[in-house]
């Protein structure tokens, strides 16, 4: 039953959102949204109630600021930091580990946060919005420490890929929650995430 929610609630949530878009960006941003959340879904079907409920929660909650992001790059704050408090709490609520996997997740992002500053004091720029560190913070606590290489680098594969398209060059800003997620669905859908919650 809870299988079939998280089917029915992101999607639901998404095609109202996308009827507020322009026409062009519809389905660019269906498309770009759909793949990752319908292969998490498919995979997931066998996880326990327990992780299906946090797979829904956590596309209940991030779908609204993945749509925020890629429409205008911009965020609300509010809704930022009630998602990543969520995702800690839920982390913390309903993982065997939640402590330890909390303490990985901190630890990344103090690692990104010390990027950010080497990065801007050599190139004068940010390399990453400040939205995204919340949002660092909420996925990677989910998900145990070795998996934080793939999901990073299929988060820079993804980025990459989408600049290629756009016909942006390195330096333009794109958004990075919808990567982020994406990524993050990927690793989920295919480790051991059973196993941590």
């Amino acid at each position: 039953m809870i299988f079939l929610a998280s089917l029915i609630a992101p999607s639901i949530l998404a095609l109202a959102r996308l009827t507020d878009t322009r026409r062009n960006d519809r389905y660019k941003i269906f498309l770009f949204y759909s793949i990752p959340t319908l292969s998490l879904w498919f995979v997931s079907y066998n996880f326990t109630p327990k992780a299906q409920f946090i797979l829904f929660l956590f596309h209940f909650i991030w779908t609204p600021l993945i749509f925020q992001d890629m429409e205008r790059m911009l965020v609300k704050v509010f809704t930022l930091y009630t998602a990543t408090g969520v995702s800690i709490l839920t982390v913390i609520l309903f993982s065997n580990n939640g402590l330890v996997l909390l303490l990985g997740a901190v630890i990344l992002s103090i690692c990104f946060c010390l990027l950010h500053l080497i990065y801007r004091r050599i190139r004068g720029v940010a390399p990453f919005g400040l939205g995204d560190y919340p949002v660092i913070l909420g996925l990677s606590a989910t998900l145990d420490i070795n998996l934080f290489g793939p999901w990073i680098f299929l988060a820079s594969i993804l980025g990459l890929t989408q600049a290629f398209v756009q016909k942006k060059s390195i330096t333009s800003k794109i958004p990075m929650i919808p990567l982020l997620f994406m990524s993050w669905q990927f690793v989920v859908g295919f480790s051991d995430f059973i196993r941590l919650i």
